[in-house]
């Protein structure tokens, strides 16, 4: 998981999602990611809110509001 929270809230989302690492990221930092892993052929989802990476997402193998 890749997140612009504080550390703490999203500590607490990961281990709600069951997710094992996250790490600190802007909206560009995801896009970078999620192009790479697309490039490599790998399915690629992405949820938020949006609010900041709406702009910028580039158009990942499934979204979710």
């Amino acid at each position: 998981m890749i997140t612009g929270d504080n550390p703490m809230t999203a500590a607490a989302i990961a281990a709600e999602a069951g997710v094992d690492d996250f790490s600190p990221g802007h909206a560009e930092d995801k896009l970078k990611l999620i192009r790479d892993e697309q490039a490599k052929g790998k399915l690629v989802a992405m949820c938020g809110d949006g609010t900041n990476d709406a702009p910028r997402s580039p158009r990942p193998t499934s979204a979710s509001p």
